[in-house]
C-alpha cells in the first residue's frame, strides 16, 4: 500500500466496528479480525441503511449509516463501513467519488437538520398568533420578517414558577433558507 507524508488521513472510529480509515487514495477498515482495504478510484459506494438509537442518559438520538464499499478488482473483497451520520459529510468530501444513495434512505446529516426537523413540525402543529404590532427582522437569519412566535406554555398558571410568555414573534421559517 501507498501512503505518503502529504496524504491526510481521516479517522472515523465504531465501538464495535472497529476504525474507518481514509486516505487520499485508499478506504481502510479495521475490524476485529479483518483488515478490509479499497483502492478509491477502483470504488463504487452505496448507503445500504441506517440505524438509530436513543442514549437512555443524554436522551439524544444517534444515527449510523450502513455504507457498502463495492472494488471493481476481482481481488479485494466488498466490505461495509458504519459512521455516524454526523460524520457522513466529512466522509463524501475525502472520498473522490460519489456516495450513491440509490435506495433513496433518509437520514439526518448533521445535529442542525435535527433541529430544523423539529423546529418546522413544532411550527406546523401551533396555532397561529395575530397581532398588530409592527414586525421585525427574524434574529436567526436576519433577512426575513419574523413569522414565529415562541411560547412557553404552562400546565398551570403556578406549576413550578412557570409563566407564560409574553415575547413578540422573532423567528421565521425562512431561517433554513439561508446557508
Amino acid at each position: 500500500m501507498q501512503c505518503n507524508d502529504s496524504e491526510l488521513i481521516s479517522l472515523f472510529i465504531g465501538k464495535t466496528w472497529g476504525k474507518i480509515v481514509v486516505t487520499d487514495n485508499w478506504i481502510i477498515r479495521c475490524g476485529l479480525y479483518v483488515v478490509s482495504a479499497a483502492y478509491q478510484p477502483d470504488v463504487h459506494m452505496y448507503i445500504q441503511s441506517t440505524n438509530s438509537y436513543l442514549d437512555p442518559e443524554s436522551r439524544l438520538t444517534s444515527q449510523y449509516i450502513n455504507i457498502r464499499v463495492s472494488s471493481i478488482n476481482s481481488a479485494c473483497s466488498d466490505f461495509q463501513i458504519r459512521l455516524n451520520s454526523s460524520d457522513y459529510n466529512d466522509l463524501s468530501n475525502k472520498v473522490s467519488g460519489p456516495i450513491l444513495n440509490v435506495k433513496n434512505v433518509v437520514f439526518q446529516q448533521s445535529i442542525s437538520d435535527q433541529f430544523e426537523e423539529a423546529f418546522r413540525e413544532e411550527v406546523t402543529q401551533n396555532g397561529l398568533y395575530l397581532t398588530d404590532r409592527p414586525r421585525e427582522e427574524c434574529i436567526g437569519c436576519l433577512h426575513a420578517v419574523s413569522d414565529v412566535k415562541l411560547s412557553k406554555l404552562c400546565d398551570e398558571a403556578s406549576a413550578g414558577g412557570c409563566k407564560n410568555c409574553l415575547c413578540r414573534p422573532m423567528w421565521c421559517m425562512e431561517l433554513f433558507n439561508y446557508n
